[in-house]
């Protein structure tokens, strides 16, 4: 539970660009003028918004599937001791 606390802790402190839910795309493409100056937006933006909730998503996954892996049995495979154990899984 300590885990999870932590990463629904980061997920909450991201930056509004980078939230789970409805995040700020304003600054995600195109261009625009600022005080006269041509600004080219942040085309790299969804991507990284993507790659990092991808991450915290599956270490959420895996935090809360791994005690299921970790009693699996590798018997059926020939293997007399735990797969994750060996690291055989």
């Amino acid at each position: 539970m300590k885990l999870q606390n932590e990463l629904d802790g980061f997920v909450n402190a991201l930056p509004p660009a980078f939230k789970m839910r409805n995040p700020d795309k304003s600054q995600d493409h195109g261009m625009s003028r600022v005080l006269g100056r041509l600004m080219i937006g942040h085309f790299w933006l969804p991507v990284h918004r993507f790659m990092l909730l991808t991450e915290v998503l599956v270490t959420t996954i895996i935090l809360h599937v791994r005690p299921y892996f970790v009693q699996a049995d590798c018997s059926d495979l020939g293997y007399s001791v735990n797969c994750l154990a060996t690291g055989m899984l």
